[in-house]
């Protein structure tokens, strides 16, 4: 390839990629063959890389079954410094695997069961390296957790090319079976051991797991004082190691900056301050400010927050929080200010349950003045595959509130709403059928009234898009949301997406856009355009532009 880059600089031509046509492949998907190719129309012609990605591509099928697969005939025309390729490729026939054998190699037969369960196949079948490999993955990681960690599978494949069959031969080697000698923690300066120790639960004198070992990882890195956890062995001898935490610490002050923006409708603005580590004992003290603003009315909302948490209230697994808040709504016509406790508990990483009361003092408000006392309940269950860009599984959430009562106050209201997001992958690599129902119903009680802030809000980004924010207020909601997202490379993203609000006894309000998607670290960048089809004969209307940061769901 460098004498191939030399030549080009020599001579001073460049050729570029005029086409790529590919016949005779039926195993992958055109989409699939131009990624292993990795050369697209406009692209610098370099024959050794070409030769390479050739050469891929036919370890693909093989992979696939297709060990006969070959080039019959390739064409490379040059023409007005551009190449057109032409490739004909012959995959021949897949081939079966129709038996399976396994040695174990180890003398004792702890676990050979299990593993033998996990290594199960069905024969014959079609051959697959990448199901071969996702069931040696799981049989490493089973005995892995064990405490082998050096145990290794060895795959040997035979063929037979007349009957267009293979076998296969699994040699299994456990190795060694460690358990944990010492535990030794590095990198911290401010932070003090006992914060980090209190989230390893695994303990000297158990075998070692790595699956473990990566909880206690998860669960330092959720306490928010480091940037970077990771984990090393140092083995001591033929059954046991020594397991080492690396810690490097966050900043304890941070401030954080989010907004979002709906063109010629509403702007939002939050700042967040905050300190992570307060009294030494990972309490958390943040402000955070929330300042929307309609682009041309000017102020819309106003609000803040003084929050306080404390892990491990009373020793125990539960996390404190007291919150004060107070705002001002244009939307809502409302002033108010409060205050918030509850306890809440992360029973997996991603799920959790809150319970706590909340007071909230109406100052003065067109629809709502006095007090409002309540019990709060809210829990998630997350079965999602990725927090970011979900492609199957489920989330549910449900929050239930009691106002009044023996709480006391001037409102008495039960409330409820749960919504149900469910994620499934139509096609590869990431084609996802995204869909949200919501359900919610405020029950008065006593002949109360109900605060108008209280009342479910549908209109805008969230929950209807295509609708002016808040454009409709309802004790009762029913809200689907639905959204048709691909993926168009791994930096960008498109989106379908509809929503549909039917109201009690009422007409049904739905719109439809686009959305675009651009894929950061940090989530995507969400732009979505919707249509409301009740504004059609409004004169100018072109949709509503939304841009922020994350899914909507």
């Amino acid at each position: 390839m460098l004498k191939y880059l030399l030549l080009t600089f020599l001579v001073g031509k460049t050729l570029l990629i005029g086409k790529i046509e590919v016949e005779g492949v039926k195993a992958l998907s055109k989409s699939e063959v131009k990624s292993i190719l990795r050369m697209r129309r406009g692209d610098k012609y370099y024959p050794p890389l070409f030769n390479s990605y050739k050469q891929n591509l036919l370890e693909e099928l093989k992979e696939s079954g297709y060990f006969d697969a070959r080039i019959i005939e390739e064409r490379v025309k040059e023409e007005n410094d551009r190449v057109y390729i032409y490739l004909k490729i012959s995959e021949g026939p897949r081939y079966i695997l129709n038996s399976v054998q396994i040695s174990w190699e180890s003398e004792d037969t702890l676990f050979f069961r299990k593993t033998m369960n996990i290594l199960y196949l069905t024969i014959p079948l079609p051959y697959s390296s990448a199901l071969l490999t996702k069931k040696e993955t799981e049989a490493l990681d089973f005995l892995r957790n064990q405490g082998y960690l050096k145990a290794a599978i060895e795959r040997i494949v035979t063929r037979d090319t007349i009957q267009k069959r293979c076998g296969l031969l699994w040699k299994i080697e456990k190795g060694p079976r460690y358990k944990i000698e010492k535990i030794e923690i590095y990198g911290n300066k401010t932070v003090r051991r006992a914060i980090i120790e209190r989230e390893i639960k695994i303990k000297v004198g158990q075998y070692v797991s790595p699956s473990a070992i990566l909880e206690c990882i998860r669960r330092i890195y959720s306490t928010g004082l480091f940037k970077t956890v990771y984990h090393t062995y140092e083995y001591l001898g033929d059954s046991s190691v020594k397991v080492l935490f690396n810690v490097e610490e966050r900043k304890n002050r941070y401030i954080r900056f989010q907004g979002g923006v709906y063109p010629f409708e509403l702007a939002n603005i939050n700042v967040e301050l905050g300190h992570r580590n307060l009294f030494d004992n990972n309490q958390n003290l943040s402000l955070r400010l929330e300042n929307g603003f309609e682009l041309f009315n000017g102020f819309a909302k106003l609000y803040g927050e003084l929050l306080y948490s404390e892990p491990y209230f009373l020793s125990t697994p539960l996390k404190f929080n007291l919150k004060s808040f107070g705002g001002t709504s244009k939307v809502d016509s409302t002033s108010f200010a409060g205050l918030e406790t509850y306890l809440s508990y992360y029973w997996t990483s991603k799920s959790r349950s809150i319970a706590g009361l909340q007071w909230r003092k109406f100052l003065k408000g067109q629809y709502s003045e006095g007090v409002t006392n309540k019990f709060l309940f809210s829990t998630v269950l997350d079965k999602r595959d990725d927090q970011l860009y979900p492609t199957r599984g489920y989330v549910v959430q449900l929050n239930l509130s009691r106002a009044g009562g023996v709480l006391g106050g001037d409102y008495h209201f039960n409330k409820y709403d749960m919504s149900i997001s469910t994620y499934v992958k139509i096609w590869k690599p990431k084609g996802v059928l995204a869909l949200r129902f919501t359900s919610g119903n405020l029950i008065p009680l006593f002949s109360s009234t109900i605060p108008t802030i209280e009342k479910f809000k549908i209109g805008g980004d969230g929950t209807l898009r295509g609708y002016r924010y808040s454009e409709f207020y309802a004790i009762s909601i029913y809200l689907i949301n639905l959204e048709l997202r691909s993926t168009i490379n791994s930096k960008y993203g498109l989106c379908l997406l509809t929503d549909i609000y039917p109201q009690i006894g009422g007409k049904v309000f739905f719109s439809a856009g686009l959305g675009f998607r651009y894929f950061l670290p940090i989530g995507n960048l969400r732009v979505d355009w919707a249509y409301n089809p009740h504004r059609f004969k409004e004169k100018g209307y072109l949709g509503n532009l939304y841009i922020n940061l994350g899914e909507m769901f």
